[in-house]
């Protein structure tokens, strides 16, 4: 079976100039944990929910809510991104997805032909 068989076409993606505010708005509504970043079509980044809580400010913060939230509603993605993520292509045999994943310790490939985003496998 190959990897086009199995992925998440058209999946939500976020732009790297948008804010994590509005990444975890994008998370929230659409159950996802993770967001492929994408700029003019092309795969730049992938943003997780895991990375917006390293971004976020602590909880023993001395910051108010009000003020925590406007540092995230002006954080770029990009700031905060995993940049060239691992990729694979729709062709690609799912055993092959699945040790890349185990091999590299990640959760989710985007899945990229003809360097346009297509699809996310997770």
């Amino acid at each position: 079976m190959f990897v086009r068989n199995k992925m998440t076409s058209q999946p939500f993606t976020i732009s790297p100039d948008q804010t994590i505010v509005e990444a975890q708005a994008l998370i929230d509504k659409n159950k996802v944990k993770r967001l492929p970043v994408v700029k003019n079509g092309r795969l730049v980044g992938i943003v997780a929910e895991s990375d917006i809580e390293r971004a976020s400010p602590s909880k023993a913060t001395a910051l108010s809510m009000r003020e925590a939230i406007y540092i995230l509603s002006k954080t770029k993605i990009s700031s905060i991104m995993t940049k060239n993520p691992v990729t694979i292509h729709s062709g690609a045999l799912l055993e092959e997805a699945a040790l890349l994943m185990r091999d590299k310790d990640i959760g989710c490939l985007p899945v990229v032909d003809d360097e346009k985003l297509v699809g996310i496998i997770t």
